[in-house]
C-alpha cells in the first residue's frame, strides 16, 4: 500500500472544510442563531459574532489549518483506516470526536471540560454537541469513502 501524505492532506482539508461549513452554516441558521445574537443570546460574551469581519476573514484559513493538523494524525494510521475498509470511518470520526473534541484540553462548549468549567448554559452545550457530532460523523464517512475509492483505483492500476 503506497501512502502519500499530500493527497491525504488535500482530501482531509476539502472534506473537513466542507462538512464544517455546511453543517455549521445550516445548524447556525436553523438551531443555534438565537444563542449567539439578540435578546436570547447566551454565548455572546464568549463567541464572536459569526458575521464579523474577523470571523468572515479567518474561518476558511482556520479550517484549512485544522484539516492539515487532522491529516497529520490520519497519516500515521492511514494503513489501519484502509484495512478497515467500510468501517474506517469509525476510526476517523472516533479520533476527531473523542480526542479532538469531547476530551479536548480546553473548555470547548459540549466537551467534558466545557461542561465542568464554563458557565455556558447546559442546553447550549448539548445543542452545540449535536452539531459537532453530526459534522464529525460526516467527516469520517465522506473522507473514508474517498480514501477507500482511491485505494481501490490504485489497486486496480497495479494489476
Amino acid at each position: 500500500m503506497k501512502k502519500k501524505y499530500l493527497p491525504l492532506m488535500f482530501k482531509t482539508i476539502v472534506v473537513h472544510s466542507l462538512t464544517y461549513s455546511i453543517v455549521g452554516g445550516l445548524y447556525y441558521q436553523l438551531v443555534t442563531h438565537r444563542y449567539y445574537v439578540g435578546e436570547t443570546a447566551v454565548v455572546d460574551w464568549l463567541m464572536r459574532d459569526p458575521n464579523s469581519l474577523w470571523v468572515q476573514s479567518l474561518w476558511l484559513p482556520a479550517q484549512v489549518l485544522r484539516g492539515i493538523l487532522i491529516s497529520i494524525i490520519l497519516y500515521a494510521i492511514y494503513d489501519r483506516i484502509v484495512e478497515l475498509k467500510n468501517k474506517g470511518w469509525m476510526l476517523i470520526s472516533g479520533l476527531y470526536l473523542l480526542v479532538g473534541w469531547l476530551s479536548a484540553a480546553g473548555p470547548t462548549p459540549g466537551s467534558i471540560e466545557g461542561i465542568v468549567y464554563t458557565k455556558v448554559p447546559l442546553d447550549f452545550q448539548i445543542i452545540s454537541a449535536l452539531e459537532v457530532i453530526i459534522q464529525g460523523l460526516l467527516l469520517g464517512l465522506i473522507l473514508n469513502k474517498w480514501i477507500q475509492k482511491t485505494e481501490a483505483i490504485q489497486e486496480v492500476n497495479l494489476l
